[in-house]
């Protein structure tokens, strides 16, 4: 409220002078606007736009009052703005989607770290928390454990490939006071993210064969790399190269086999009355 200073004449003008930036009304932010009250003059600062603590904290305000004279003689006052957080920024999850723990590793081992960062300008509105979410279409709740204030993930049991190969596990994250957005019923700000963690192959099946004897026949005048029988094997283990090598009864050489594919071949001459069988 300002005074004209002139007797019998209390007319005044009010009006808000547009600063440079945002913080001095550039753009309009806040308007002014005249209400008369009991012979008096008041000027009503007002908010034209969505005002945003976590872009601009203050505003410096500067209102020119004239008088209704010949001179129309000026004065002009500051008004600083200062604006109080509210809870109305979501915490939300940096990328994350995937990640892969070891089989046969230990209870409590670290599989990721889950981080999730809230845009509000003051504790405990800015601060996370991290849970697991509780429900039936979670299929990993029962297998990993997360740390509330640091969003690490450790396992809970020692997993096998060979059973189950990824899990789906649902986190949510939620800031530390009630939220100012509508409808939000006093709770805080939460969103919910789904992770895949793969359970990576480990070595730790041996390979086995489809039979446990094979048998062929060759003539004792075939010829060198003449393909006999291809023997097969198989692992569980996905990471697993299977290589073949004869290990015994191979006597005088007189066969080879390729490593990578099991094919056992004339390797050296062949005589029937010399030998019959290996």
């Amino acid at each position: 409220k300002a005074s004209s200073g002139i007797e019998g004449n209390a007319v005044v003008f009010y009006r808000i002078i547009r600063g440079s930036t945002a913080q001095t009304n550039k753009h309009d932010t806040f308007y002014l606007q005249q209400r008369p009250d009991n012979g008096e003059t008041w000027a009503d600062i007002k908010v034209n736009h969505p005002l945003d603590y976590e872009s601009i904290k203050e505003y410096n305000l500067t209102v020119r009052v004239e008088n209704n004279g010949p001179q129309q003689l000026a004065s002009e006052a500051t008004i600083y703005v200062v604006l109080e957080d509210v809870n109305d920024e979501i915490p939300l999850f940096t990328e994350r989607e995937q990640e892969t723990v070891l089989e046969g590793e230990p209870i409590g081992t670290k599989v990721t770290q889950v981080n999730a960062i809230d845009k509000d300008g003051t504790y405990p509105n800015n601060e996370v928390l991290y849970r697991i979410v509780e429900n039936a279409r979670n299929e990993g709740k029962d297998f990993f454990e997360i740390r509330e204030r640091t969003g690490e993930i450790y396992t809970r049991m020692e997993f096998d490939r060979e059973e189950k190969q990824a899990y789906a596990l649902e986190v949510e994250a939620r800031d530390g006071a009630a939220s100012a957005r509508p409808n939000a019923n006093g709770r805080p700000n939460t969103v919910t993210k789904f992770i895949r963690i793969g359970i990576a192959d480990k070595n730790d099946n041996p390979p086995y064969f489809d039979k446990t004897l094979y048998e062929a026949e060759v003539d004792e005048n075939e010829d060198i790399q003449h393909t006999v029988l291809t023997v097969t094997a198989k692992d569980q283990d996905e990471s697993s190269r299977i290589r073949y090598e004869i290990t015994n009864g191979n006597i005088g050489g007189a066969f080879a086999v390729k490593n990578m594919t099991g094919a056992v071949y004339v390797a050296g001459p062949l005589d029937y009355e010399t030998r019959t069988r290996y």
